[in-house]
């Protein structure tokens, strides 16, 4: 009764489905540990009864729900929406992420909405968000380092060369994939080992530079230049 695709390509580009995807691998990597559901172009039906009433958002992020995969997600079985939805902006795709989606998700209840074209040509600014308030979805303004903040997620979004970089918003760190933390880890350790081997051997030539110079002294001492 509730299609599993709504038939419609993932995205329009290569660079638009890479944002979807790595967004998406951002936010699961983030919560890996938490019960929370992150979506990533996956059907949203939100009335019962009603198949018709179904909207896809490229990810989006559910919290206090099951981790585990889905055909697709129904509202009234979830017993909630989505709190935050992101959206990877195109040519095909601007109207309905500027106009009909927003309007869907303050229906639904969609606590925050965040925009982002990865061209630049078709939103401006490039970033964009929006957070539900007494009146709908209200606009939310850059901090003074020009960042979005996401209350629902403790975190901030920036653009950095036309990149779009998430960072915790207590510790300042950059969120990074699963595979770029293994990476990270990896190099770490690699940097670690040859700091402890550059130690050893520092140490070790100063020892043979002690023992060295003992036996200097040892073969100068009193027995070596008496002749007796």
């Amino acid at each position: 009764m509730y299609p599993e695709s709504d038939g419609n390509p993932m995205g329009e580009t290569d660079l638009h489905i890479h944002w979807m995807k790595r967004l998406y691998d951002l936010l699961k990597y983030r919560y890996r540990d938490e019960r929370i559901y992150i979506g990533h172009n996956l059907l949203v039906y939100y009335d019962e009864g009603f198949p018709g009433n179904v909207i896809v958002p490229d990810v989006f992020v559910a919290r206090d729900c099951d981790p585990g995969f889905r055909r697709t997600f129904r509202i009234w079985d979830e017993q909630q929406a989505p709190n935050v939805v992101f959206e990877i902006t195109s040519k095909s795709t601007r109207t309905e992420d500027e106009v009909r989606k927003p309007c869907k998700y303050q229906e639904m209840g969609v606590r925050e909405f965040f925009l982002f074209d990865p061209t630049g040509d078709y939103l401006n600014p490039q970033l964009q968000g929006y957070r539900l308030n007494e009146t709908g979805l209200g606009r939310v303004e850059p901090d003074a380092d020009g960042m979005l903040e996401s209350q629902e997620l403790d975190l901030q979004r920036s653009l950095m060369d036309d990149a779009l970089v998430l960072r915790d918003r207590a510790t300042q760190e950059i969120l990074l994939t699963e595979g770029e933390a293994q990476r990270v880890e990896a190099e770490t350790q690699r940097v670690a080992r040859e700091i402890a081997e550059s130690r050893a051997n520092a140490a070790e030539e100063e020892l043979r530079g002690v023992r060295e110079e003992l036996n200097r002294l040892r073969g100068s001492g009193p027995s070596a230049s008496s002749g007796d």
